[in-house]
Formats: C-alpha cells, structure tokens, sequence
C-alpha cells in the first residue's frame, strides 16, 4: 500500500494535495516498519531476503521522506531497537580521543542525527571557505549541498546535513574505527605543500573502513530507477557486514567485498568558472549513476541507460568508486584500489590528477555542478541569470545521494 502511494505521489503538483499525500504515505509507511521490525526482533525473518530488503526499503524511505527514524527507534545499520541494543562492540581501551577526535560523552542507544559526511571534513571545508571571505563566517553558507528535488527540498547547510539514522553505538564505532583516522589522511590530501608533487601516503584497514561507512550513509538503492537494483543493494548489505565486523565475520568473503577506487580530483577544470571551482573542492555529494564510467560528456545523448554503473561519493576533491557489473570492463590503474588491510596510496601531482579520473565520473561531476547552480541561484547564493539548461538530465536524489539518468 504504501509503495503504491509512494508512485501516486510523482504525479501529483498541487503542494496541498502533494503534503497531504505524503502524510498519508508515510504514515503506512510508519506501519510496515513496526510490523517487520517485530517480526525481526522475534526471529521470524533470519532467512527471509525478500523481507529483510522489505525492511531496508522502507527504514530508507521513511528515514528520508520524514527523517523521523528516531521514532521508530531502530538504528539502521545494526537493526536493533533501542530496547533490544546490546552495545558496542568497540573494546573499552580504543578512544576517540586516541584517534584523534573529540572528547565523546558516555555511549547511549538512541538514534543520533548522523553527518552524511564526516564531521570533521565539513569543518576543514568551512575553514577553507571562511578563509576565502577573509575570515569571516560566510564560509560556512558557501558548503550548501544539493537537494536534486527531494521533500527536504530546502537550503541544506553543514548544520541540517544530518538525518537520524544510527544509534549511538554505531555511531561510535564509525567515528573511532574509520572517520577521526581518515582525518588525518584527508589533511595530507590538503596539503598545499604538496601539491606539486608525487606523494606516497601510507593508510591502514580504517582507510577502507571509513570508504565503506560513506557508501553506506549515502547509497540509496532505487527499486525502479535501474534494472540491476539487486546488485546496489547487495552493495548496501556488504557495507553493513563489514563495519558492524570489521571484516572478522565468517559470513565475509575476504575476495567479495566491494572493490573500492579513490581518486583525487586536481579542484579546477575551467580557472574562469569560480563557481565550478567551488564545487569542486567545497562540495560534498554521492550518487548512484546510470552514465558508464567510459562516458564523456559528448556521448551524453547516444542512447538510454538502464544499469547502475558506478556509485561514487564526492567528499571535496576526493572521489571514492564503486563498480558494477556493467562497467566491471573498464580498466583501472592499480593504484587507486583501496585495500581492506592498508596500504600505500599514490598521489599524483596536481596537473596529473584530473586525467586519472574516470571520464564518466568527470561527466557525472559536469551534470551535478549544473545541478549545483541551479540550487545556489535558488538560495540567491549567485545571480539567477543564465541558468543552465538540464533537459537531458533527470536528477533522483536522497539527501546528498542522487541518481543520474542519462
């Protein structure tokens, strides 16, 4: 009932009829996620596929449309209820403030407003924007992230980039395990010094870890935008086992997991476009994409895709990539493969960067920087003269995660 409602609504574009639509939708939708939850709480649907992406879905869905998953009262990735929690498994000797994060208050189960994006990062963009404005506060009005035409459809700052969706728990457990040690490499990415230069940057397994926490904050499985949505979403439970192990489960296929590329982007593609630049290097966005890593942007208009190719998240001038079958051809160096158990990271200098990245990548950055201005001269961020066309592009979108079809 509610995914027929939930098609019922794309047709509708009175806002009274669309609201009140919506609250009827998710309202059903509310239901099925009590009645499958207790049915996974009392063991009824361990063997169940079909009902657990039944659960998934519509935890996605409501999470989304309503960001009232805190009410519901079950985080998403450990899919336990509050009340059946059975803590961290985070041994009490590891602290954030080891990893190089911040003093953290005692670990409770309540679902938290997660950041899409690292925290941290978010600040260091601040900082650079604040900068730029000779130091004022305006740089943290100029880190807006797109909102592609969802419900949230509203100027979307560092501030509001968060939607409940973790207990604190997990929320613990990836902050300490992936993105307070990810911090550290992403500051020798910033690193103006070395730009010019080849660097070697050696990273351990919470390189690949906090890789995998991004996909799965932002990967949004879409159950009719492409054909191969059983595929995305196998993706989604991958990354689920793995950070709830990290990686020590028997259930773990040390061969299987998904195959994680980074690339990094040089930030500049047209000097004389500074909004380009911008979003560029300030921007945080992730997208499953039906363009073909091989596709440039001149082939934009070939013919209709119907697979997901790739999924990428985008945090600043790092490009995290994802494969699927349908672009599992495409060749790729070596060198950009974060492995599960650490390793050493090539850098290349900074004119090298931008050929190292896949050129549909490069077209899927193009689509969503035209996507970009269109929400910034919304926001009156820039003049609202000359926006770009993008007849061509349909832009389905969850939070920051949007699907682009050709």
């Amino acid at each position: 009932m509610y995914q027929a409602r939930q098609r019922m609504l794309r047709g509708l574009s009175d806002q009274q009829e669309l609201l009140r639509g919506h609250q009827a939708c998710y309202e059903i939708t509310r239901e099925v996620l009590k009645v499958l939850g207790r049915a996974k709480d009392d063991g009824f649907i361990e063997d169940d596929v079909m009902s657990q992406k039944m659960l998934d879905f519509a935890m996605m869905d409501y999470m989304l449309e309503t960001n009232k998953l805190k009410e519901i009262k079950r985080c998403f990735l450990c899919l336990q209820r509050q009340q059946f929690h059975l803590g961290s498994n985070i041994p009490a000797s590891t602290s954030a403030e080891a990893c190089g994060g911040p003093k953290l208050k005692p670990i409770d189960a309540n679902i938290k407003r997660s950041h899409l994006i690292p925290h941290g990062v978010i600040k260091r963009l601040i900082k650079v924007g604040g900068e730029r404005q000779q130091g004022t506060q305006a740089g943290l009005k100029n880190v807006v992230f797109g909102v592609f035409g969802t419900k949230m459809d509203s100027e979307r700052t560092p501030a509001t980039e968060t939607v409940y969706m973790l207990c604190g728990s997990c929320e613990h457990m990836i902050n300490v395990k992936g993105e307070y040690p990810f911090l550290r490499f992403f500051d020798q990415l910033m690193d103006p010094s070395c730009v010019n230069t080849k660097q070697q940057i050696e990273y351990g397994k919470e390189l690949y870890y906090c890789c995998l926490s991004l996909i799965f904050r932002t990967l949004c499985p879409s159950q009719d935008a492409y054909v191969n949505t059983d595929e995305v979403y196998q993706l989604l439970l991958q990354c689920r086992v793995f950070l709830l192990t990290d990686g020590a489960s028997a259930a773990i296929n040390m061969e299987e997991l998904p195959q994680v590329f980074l690339f990094i982007h040089s930030g500049s593609e047209d000097k004389a476009d500074e909004q380009h630049t911008l979003f560029l290097k300030q921007s945080s966005v992730s997208f499953t994409s039906k363009i073909g890593l091989s596709c440039m942007k001149e082939e934009l208009d070939t013919f209709e895709h119907v697979y997901a190719n790739f999924f990428m998240v985008k945090v600043s001038i790092a490009i995290v990539v994802v494969r699927f079958k349908p672009s599992m051809s495409y060749a790729i160096n070596d060198d950009f493969i974060i492995h599960p158990d650490g390793g050493v990271y090539i850098v290349p200098p900074l004119v090298d960067r931008t050929n190292t990245v896949p050129h549909g990548v490069q077209t899927a950055l193009h689509l969503l920087h035209e996507e970009n201005v269109v929400d910034l001269k919304k926001f009156g961020k820039i003049p609202s003269d000359n926006t770009p066309t993008t007849s061509s592009i349909s832009a389905v979108a969850a939070n920051s995660a949007s699907t682009i079809n050709n």
